[in-house]
């Protein structure tokens, strides 16, 4: 048993704990406690100065539990509990590539990576030689391509399950605008385009000046001031009919 350790424990865990330590419980505790076990397998409760003299080492009480007061897992046991939930992909590298595995052998000489079934499209697309794509951070505008970053070659390495991911699209035909009279001979010739916002910009006759708009409703003039903001640097998404 793994000792000099203290575990932050709900009553329930703590039943557990003392059990395990070969002692019974004579009052339960009511709420989440602290328990401390010295290197004599000695178990006490809430001793608070007594856990900082000896500058006890914290460990998660279920892991305490899971492996019978060791602390100890056999390689991969955490991977190895995510997939037999059922909800997981494994795949391990060979070469230059990753081949997805249904009775993985949890060595752990082997580098397995697990990905959710989410995400099972996108893991086979890839496998198979094509690109994909992953939306940028805290970013929800899906349907526009500047919120998107192309993510082929460190998919794996840097995976996390709750990102948003898809298979690269065609990407539409962009450009940036030198000056405000480029933008607008581009819209006088019947041409529609949009900011990186997703904002599409028409062309006002009456004006004479570009404005944006959503869905053709009228919006606001692209007065100078706002021109100057995005002059050069703007990188503009063409709309097609």
């Amino acid at each position: 048993m793994k000792t000099n350790i203290k575990m932050r424990v709900t009553p329930e865990q703590s039943k557990k704990v003392y059990k395990i330590a070969g002692y019974s419980i004579l009052t339960e505790r009511k709420g989440n406690h602290y328990v401390f076990v010295d290197s004599y397998g000695n178990i006490s409760w809430d001793d608070i100065e007594y856990g900082e003299k000896h500058h006890f080492i914290e460990v998660d009480a279920d892991l305490f539990i899971r492996t019978n007061g060791t602390c100890e897992e056999e390689p991969h046991a955490e991977l190895k509990r995510k997939y037999e939930s059922g909800e997981y992909i494994c795949i391990y590298p060979l070469d230059d590539t990753w081949i997805t595995t249904y009775e993985p052998i949890w060595a752990e000489s082997v580098d397995y990576k697990l990905v959710h079934k989410r995400h099972k499209e996108v893991l086979e697309y890839l496998l198979n030689g094509g690109d994909i794509e992953v939306l940028r951070e805290d970013e929800l505008c899906l349907d526009n391509p500047y919120f998107w970053k192309k993510c082929t070659k460190n998919f794996i390495e840097s995976y996390h399950e709750r990102k948003i991911y898809r298979i690269k699209q065609d990407q539409p035909q962009t450009r940036t605008f030198a000056t405000k009279k480029e933008l607008a001979e581009a819209l006088i010739r019947g041409e529609k385009w949009k900011d990186k916002y997703g904002f599409i910009c028409y062309f006002s006759e009456e004006s004479n000046n570009p404005f944006f708009a959503s869905d053709g409703e009228k919006g606001f003039i692209l007065d100078n001031q706002q021109w100057e903001q995005c002059d050069g640097k703007t990188l503009w998404t063409k709309v097609n009919d």
